[in-house]
């Protein structure tokens, strides 16, 4: 417990200089004197609320905690300060009387609403309670006028843990009018930084570094920025002066490791991301990029496992969400219903639905949770009972859930085993309605005709998903000079979004892209093309599902699913990969791609009938 406050003196000069001995022998740990003198004071002021709460503060630090519970719930009335409510709700919790502890607190708050100590308490206690939003809610109420920087700063970090970024903002600025600390400057570069303003919070790292030298939190930081500007060089650098300055941060040695993934140099990442678990073996990110360095290498047992921690990382609540049923484990069940639940993008749902497919037999029913673009496509197949769309009104009644991407671990999937658990391309269905609508437009299209995309899908929300599709996409006149070289091979735009407007009046390609209605719409389309020309996103998936020869446009630091410097996949028999040689050189890939394209050419023409082969 600390030590007792300054507290207001009382009536008279005598009461105020025993109420100041007793507070002075109190701070000091005098405890039998400051018991003694507070008793003497309320002898003479039974109404002395200072006394009465500082002598049931000394009665509990001196063990006597029956004694000292009366006086202390007298002292937290109506009027009491603020720091009464604190020392006894502090004092409750360490009793783990949690319930009683946040009761009082909010007593407090009603009294002081916003209080910024007592609204910091209770977040802190309301999340001990697993009541997440409601800390956070707590939080975010609290008044920063008069704020002390301690106190605005811990407010600051809990919003900035539960994703609120506005308050947590709010919170942080308070602080540095205050105290322009090393770890305010890092808090506020940390919110930058989620906001995609990387470069800004650079900046303000830097002014972390010259405030206090050598800090080994600023030099983490420093790191990971440098990493997400693609600067991977000297946030390489900077990685080995986090380490130097602190070897026993697991998160110096993880940010290390991830510079070294995007490096590819995956033993050395593999040894740090290994380093940051010896330091802390419940290390989220650690276990999680592990996962991605053996799934990158081939090691699909360790690294599904390992992908696990995806859903402990900070900054996933609520993207995994349990429905309230238990998750399943593998376990026979049935008769009983698994309710799958789709994550992350769409190429993520094309490429992991096949192992449904092992499913049957071993679950009674099985219900998809898809994203709604893909409902319509997944619905026929045969080894899902029903899908239904995400964030639909009901929640399908189920015995058991799990995330779509949790199927390989809970299988034991290995490279070796995917032709047995899995449904082999083409698996999807086309209807009728849908393949005779292209068909119409396609009529007056010579063959051979390549589909083409260029650019993924940018999330404004996610800038650690933007960093990667900036890193994964072309502009489209980057693609010109591909189509220049090739005009004897009918180009068609299967891309979707924003990437749309950067074609020309004049493309050069077929653009029905306002047709995409859904992803069952695009299939049909891909599905009469010979070829498709992709960078890393869902419609390359969409291609490989559906068999369709398909070649993948592949950014140096690929996706852990395509392996390790692999020209093919083994999931998706008609691929090819291209993978470029120096992070961000997309000129030597294209090159590499319109010489074999021309080759492609030549032996899609019968050269003895000179027709395309599979024309209709």
């Amino acid at each position: 417990m600390p030590p007792p406050s300054d507290s207001p003196p009382s009536s008279d000069s005598a009461s105020s200089d025993r109420l100041a001995r007793a507070l002075a022998d109190h701070r000091a740990g005098h405890l039998a004197a400051a018991t003694a003198g507070y008793r003497r004071i309320l002898a003479e002021e039974p109404e002395n609320a200072v006394a009465r709460h500082h002598l049931g503060l000394a009665l509990f630090t001196d063990g006597q905690s029956e004694a000292a519970w009366p006086l202390l719930q007298a002292s937290c009335q109506d009027g009491a300060p603020a720091d009464y409510f604190l020392n006894v709700a502090n004092l409750l919790a360490s009793e783990r009387r949690n319930g009683e502890a946040l009761a009082l607190l909010r007593a407090g708050l009603r009294c002081q609403p916003g209080q910024p100590e007592l609204a910091l308490r209770a977040a802190e206690l309301l999340l001990a309670l697993g009541q997440a939003q409601a800390a956070l809610d707590e939080a975010g109420r609290a008044e920063l006028q008069h704020c002390p920087a301690p106190v605005a700063h811990n407010l600051a970090a809990l919003l900035y843990r539960g994703g609120r970024n506005a308050p947590a903002r709010q919170a942080i600025e308070h602080t540095l009018q205050q105290a322009p600390t090393a770890a305010a400057l890092n808090l506020k570069a940390a919110l930058l930084r989620r906001s995609g303003a990387c470069s800004d919070a650079l900046a303000l790292v830097e002014q972390a570094l010259a405030l206090r030298p050598g800090d080994p939190e600023s030099l983490r930081n420093r790191a990971a920025l440098l990493r997400d500007l693609q600067q991977l060089p000297q946030a390489l650098a900077a990685s080995e002066q986090a380490l130097q300055a602190d070897r026993h941060s697991a998160t110096a040695w993880n940010t290390c490791g991830t510079v070294l993934l995007d490096l590819r140099q995956l033993a050395d990442a593999e040894f740090c991301f290994r380093q940051a678990l010896a330091v802390d073996r419940n290390h989220p990110a650690a276990h999680f990029n592990l996962g991605l360095a053996r799934l990158t290498l081939g090691d699909w047992r360790e690294g599904f496992a390992e992908y696990e921690w995806r859903t402990r990382q900070e900054g996933v609540a609520g993207v995994y969400p349990d429905f309230g049923r238990p998750r399943w484990d593998g376990r026979p069940a049935p008769g009983q219903t698994l309710l799958l639940v789709a994550e992350q993008g769409h190429g993520d749902t094309l490429q992991f639905i096949r192992l449904a497919r092992h499913l049957q037999g071993r679950v009674g029913r099985v219900v998809l949770l898809a994203q709604p673009a893909l409902v319509r496509l997944l619905a026929p197949l045969p080894w899902l009972d029903a899908v239904l769309p995400l964030h639909g009104p009901d929640t399908p009644q189920a015995d058991w859930v799990l995330p779509l991407l949790s199927l390989p671990a809970v299988l034991g999937l290995t490279p070796e085993k995917l032709p047995q658990l899995a449904a082999q391309p083409p698996f999807l269905t086309i209807s009728t309605v849908d393949r005779e609508f292209w068909q119409k437009r396609l009529a007056a299209l010579p063959r051979p005709r390549v589909g083409l995309v260029w650019a993924g899908d940018p999330r404004p929300g996610d800038p650690a998903s933007n960093r990667i599709d900036a890193r994964r996409s072309l502009h489209f006149s980057q693609l010109q000079p591909l189509l220049a070289a090739h005009p004897q091979i009918a180009f068609v735009s299967l891309q979707k979004g924003s990437a749309c407007a950067q074609l020309p009046a004049a493309g050069g390609l077929a653009d029905w892209s306002d047709e995409f209605t859904d992803f069952a719409r695009t299939a049909a389309l891909v599905e009469q093309l010979d070829l498709i020309i992709s960078v890393d996103t869902a419609v390359a998936h969409l291609a490989g599902a559906l068999a369709r020869p398909t070649w993948i446009l592949s950014r140096f630091d690929a996706c852990w699913r395509w392996l390790d410097q692999r020209s093919d996949s083994p999931w998706y028999p008609q691929m090819r990969l291209f993978h470029q040689a120096q992070s961000g050189e997309w000129a030597p890939v294209l090159a590499q791609v319109s010489d074999e394209l021309e080759r492609w050419r030549q032996d899609y023409l019968d050269p003895t009938a000179g027709t395309p082969q599979g024309a209709s």
